[in-house]
């Protein structure tokens, strides 16, 4: 009895302790997590979107994990769960599925994209049925909304079901000031930030790393294209710069006179024809700079690049239907040289960059350029960054690493983050992985510029990149959008590249971007074509050049 007695008072206090500590201790800390199961979008294209699937799901899992109090199950048990009932999912199938996996609650959806139109169609189920779904509904022009409405989904459920605050949310703005409005467009966001927002007192663009001094940011008016590439130089030989913007099937020729940009010439291509990249040299030379435009020919998948001169009367072709993807660059210590690779047979680029000149007849090739593995015509760059009496190259690589590397191959340094980020890309129908299906397009996304220029003038060369970025990173294999941007010159410092200046992150999406007088003033500018609105089906492109004076960049950091 005494034992029996003994064991009562002992369970008596372990329940009196487990009362008091569920009363005084957060539910957290005793509560179990809760399992979230996140189906694979069904998605509903002429196309194969299986990337956008992956990277909805991927981005999904990343939003509501939530350490100790929402567990994501992870892509491999859900699928194996499906794969035991491949039945079509809906809110009967879909809460089966979520009781196999011990679920509190399942994710599922589709996607229909038709043309340029894209619909989004999602909902939770609480797989008890205690409480009600919780359903979104989208419609679209394109994807550029895909993720950021897979974003505010996200957000939603876990503001709704898990009681959990999204420090994505905008802020409460502070008094006397306007929050924006997250679905402003990103022009009108640009705008506000060249005016210096409420103040109207200018904008601090440029900062130095040593002072955080500043200068204003120039901006041309819209275009209502979306501008791909851009080039700058004097095409006629009157000492004056014109400049010339791509987008994928029209050349357009302007000239900034009088305080604006006029339109001297619009040049049509073929709609089987993609004008993928823009340089301007004169190279033959005469005075008169040429116009290197690379072209894709995406029913024949060749290139059929071609060059256009001044004639004295209008822009003619010098040379057309050539397989060689260009570019040029300027050498500190031999002026601007021309570059070009051929396309492969079984490979987007074919071996070997060489020199190219003008013959009198077409451009031939001259001496090879030796280039590490991987690298290609586009992601590289010359110059004289570690004070040395030989150049090095600068390389931008496929993951957007920037590196630094001798003329004989050595790895000098190598970047931890990314720079540049490009939208454009060229798609080769041709398989180059063997677990690839054939008959799939490989997508092989362009590098942006890197920009070489002793901006001080000490004989040591800097380097100035763009870095494009977006709220949703770069979470898909595929699919890329840019919504944030801003330029850095970097400089050696014995050890690797710093940044000397960097501008502030602006709205929009860089393209392209050059060195040239744009406005005729007898100063460089460092000129950038912005896109606010992405070219489609239903949609026109829009964009605008970015112009600084680099010589006031130069002097900030002195």
């Amino acid at each position: 009895m005494k034992i029996l007695s003994s064991i009562k008072r002992q369970v008596f206090f372990t329940g009196s302790i487990l009362i008091v500590l569920s009363a005084i201790l957060p539910g957290p800390l005793l509560a179990k997590a809760l399992r979230v199961a996140v189906i694979p979008f069904q998605v509903n294209a002429e196309k194969d979107f299986s990337f956008l699937q992956k990277g909805i799901v991927d981005m999904l899992i990343s939003r509501l994990s939530w350490e100790d109090k929402v567990s994501v199950i992870s892509r491999e048990e859900t699928q194996a769960a499906m794969n035991q009932d491949p039945s079509a999912v809906n809110e009967n199938t879909a809460r089966k599925l979520g009781a196999r996996l011990s679920a509190d609650y399942v994710l599922y959806g589709s996607l229909t994209i038709f043309g340029s139109s894209v619909s989004m169609d999602a909902k939770i189920l609480d797989v008890s049925g205690k409480s009600p779904a919780l359903s979104f509904f989208n419609e679209s022009r394109g994807m550029d909304e895909v993720l950021p409405r897979i974003n505010l989904i996200a957000q939603e459920i876990n503001e709704k079901i898990f009681n959990r605050k999204s420090a994505e949310r905008p802020l409460a703005p502070a008094q006397g000031t306007q929050a924006p409005n997250i679905y402003t467009h990103p022009e009108k966001l640009f705008e506000n930030e060249l005016s210096g927002g409420a103040s109207g007192q200018g904008s601090s663009f440029i900062v130095s790393q040593q002072d955080g001094k500043a200068s204003l940011l120039k901006r041309s008016r819209n275009f209502n294209f979306q501008i791909s590439g851009i080039a700058l130089g004097d095409l006629d030989g009157d000492n004056k710069t014109e400049t010339v913007l791509l987008t994928e099937n029209k050349i357009f020729i302007y000239r900034f006179q009088d305080g604006q940009m006029l339109q001297l010439k619009e040049i049509d291509g073929k709609p089987h024809l993609k004008f993928f990249s823009v340089d301007v040299a004169d190279i033959k030379p005469d005075g008169r700079a040429e116009i290197f435009v690379s072209v894709m020919n995406t029913v024949a998948n060749n290139l059929e690049s071609f060059v256009l001169e001044w004639n004295g009367n209008d822009f003619a072709l010098l040379a057309s239907n050539e397989n060689w993807f260009f570019k040029t660059l300027n050498l500190p210590k031999r002026g601007t040289v021309l570059f070009g690779q051929r396309k492969g047979l079984t490979e987007l680029y074919g071996p070997g960059v060489f020199e190219l000149s003008w013959n009198g007849r077409q451009y031939s090739q001259q001496s090879k350029i030796y280039l590490p593995n991987g690298v290609n015509i586009f992601n590289f760059s010359l110059g004289n960054f570690l004070a040395r009496a030989t150049e090095s190259l600068v390389i931008l690589d496929s993951s957007d690493y920037l590196g630094i590397f001798s003329l004989t191959g050595k790895k000098e340094w190598v970047s931890d983050q990314k720079f540049g980020g490009n939208e454009k890309y060229l798609a080769s129908p041709f398989v180059e992985d063997a677990e690839k299906d054939r008959g799939s397009e490989t997508l092989h996304y362009l590098p942006q510029r890197l920009l070489v220029v002793d901006l001080n003038r000490d004989g040591i060369n800097e380097v100035i990149v763009v870095k494009n970025d977006s709220f949703t990173g770069r979470v898909l294999d595929r699919y890329r959008q840019f919504n944030k941007t801003q330029f850095e010159a970097l400089s050696w410092n014995g050890q690797n590249l710093q940044a000397n200046w960097n501008t502030r992150e602006m709205s929009g999406y860089i393209s392209d971007y050059a060195i040239g007088d744009l406005d005729n003033d007898g100063r460089m500018d460092l000129v950038a074509a912005n896109v606010s609105g992405r070219e489609s089906l239903l949609a026109k492109g829009k964009s605008a050049l970015l112009y600084f004076d680099l010589e006031a960049a130069a002097a900030k950091t002195q």
